[in-house]
């Protein structure tokens, strides 16, 4: 396939990352910038990419430009590193519930604004789930990607994959949003354990794997609120048991502490002490149940919290490491002009009322609130310069190397930018 003029005169082939018959994936860099994305090319037109490209989320992977020819469709996507959630799980093993959780609930915020443009994804499985190095969360490979058109009794191609594909996938019907609802339950229920799991989201898998649409949740958004009805359920159910365990440990102490026993010696010693011998006492009973047979209760977080602006970093004690044959100084000197180079656009800018709205909770005075936002913006420039960073590591080096390499930049970074 030949590339459009205006993409050869904008972007460098770095090298091929994957190839098909109808279809290959470059690694690209732009000559104005110097930074690197991901090109497909693909012998298919008529595709939803553009109208993709319109939708931006940070779940969602962006989709910088489209180009289309007769026979061919170009697409110049975000490049991302990290690995996604097949190969994840592969190493680490399944995600906890309250992970899965988190990961349907952010899934379904990005599927809500595809949906809303009628686009549905029809692919979704771990493999489509892309974790990033910055613990990013993306939704990516729009291939199958399609735009839900009405008066339509069945899609034109059928497309899926095996084992997470709906069943009017198969040409039973229209493919709508209701079909990625069937393919996220399934994907969150594999990440999860699959056929072993049977914890308190076993309800919402069953209803997203129905296979009448009507049996499914309607939408994400629907998804989404049963979601946190059903771990916002689960965290009330396990503070009740925590409560019960307290209060039966605490009557079981107290019960012990003045046994009917006990409450008779203690009578008839004061009784005797009344005729007999008036200056002897009565012995102490300690009526103070120990403190530390309580557990603390710990009540669950407001779903509507705002979520941490920034977070302090402490530096590790063996910051300064040194490793044999390498010289770590020399090489962070070497990639901070690099970084510098790249004349990094700033960051977007978050409007001040919607800042003051997250930090609602801290009740700041103004200026308080403005330090903190200048913070912010500082920190989101730090990160931005670290992404690049980490970029531009060489690709042979060791964990520890790159370690070592990291924790001085940020160090620099953040004396520079007046980072706790």
């Amino acid at each position: 396939m030949k590339l459009p003029k205006n993409l050869q005169e904008r972007f460098k082939l770095v090298r091929l990352l994957h190839k098909t018959d109808k279809s290959r994936i470059w690694l690209v860099e732009e000559f104005a910038t110097k930074k690197r994305y991901v090109l497909r090319e693909m012998q298919r037109t008529n595709l939803a990419y553009k109208e993709i490209s319109k939708v931006k989320h940070k779940n969602l992977l962006e989709i910088i430009l489209v180009e289309e020819t007769d026979a061919a469709t170009f697409v110049i996507e975000e490049f991302l590193q990290g690995e996604n959630l097949f190969e994840y799980v592969k190493k680490h093993g399944e995600f906890s519930e309250e992970k899965i959780c988190k990961i349907g609930i952010e899934i379904c915020n990005c599927l809500e604004k595809l949906h809303a443009r009628h686009i549905i994804h029809r692919d979704i499985k771990p493999e489509n789930l892309f974790l990033t190095d910055a613990g990013i969360l993306k939704l990516i490979d729009f291939d199958a990607a399609r735009i839900e058109k009405s008066g339509l009794v069945a899609d034109t191609n059928i497309m899926g994959t095996p084992g997470y594909a709906a069943p009017e996938q198969y040409g039973f019907q229209q493919t709508d949003a209701r079909t990625d609802i069937f393919s996220l339950g399934l994907t969150l229920k594999k990440l999860a354990g699959y056929e072993n799991y049977s914890g308190f989201l076993t309800p919402i898998f069953k209803k997203c794997a129905s296979f009448d649409p009507a049996q499914r949740y309607n939408s994400a958004k629907d998804l989404r609120a049963a979601i946190i009805q059903r771990r916002r359920l689960h965290k009330l159910k396990k503070l009740f048991a925590v409560a019960v365990a307290g209060l039966g440990i605490y009557f079981f102490m107290t019960n012990e502490n003045s046994s009917p026993a006990e409450e008779k010696i203690f009578t008839e010693e004061k009784i005797t002490a009344t005729t007999s011998n008036i200056n002897s006492k009565p012995p102490e009973i300690a009526d103070k149940p120990p403190s530390e047979i309580f557990p603390p209760i710990i009540y669950p977080q407001n779903e509507n919290a705002p979520a941490p602006v920034y977070e302090r970093y402490t530096p590790p004690s063996n910051f300064q490491a040194e490793i044999s044959n390498f010289d770590t100084e020399k090489l962070v000197a070497e990639l901070t002009k690099k970084v510098d180079a790249l004349n990094l656009p700033p960051p977007p800018k978050m409007p001040f009322r919607d800042f003051k709205n997250q930090m609602r909770n801290l009740n700041l005075s103004e200026s308080e609130l403005l330090k903190k936002y200048e913070e912010h913006y500082r920190r989101l420039e730090f990160n931005q310069r670290v992404a690049e960073f980490r970029k531009l590591l060489p690709q042979n080096l060791s964990a520890e190397e790159i370690n070592a390499a990291s924790m001085i930049f940020q160090r620099q970074e953040k004396q520079r930018l007046n980072l706790d």
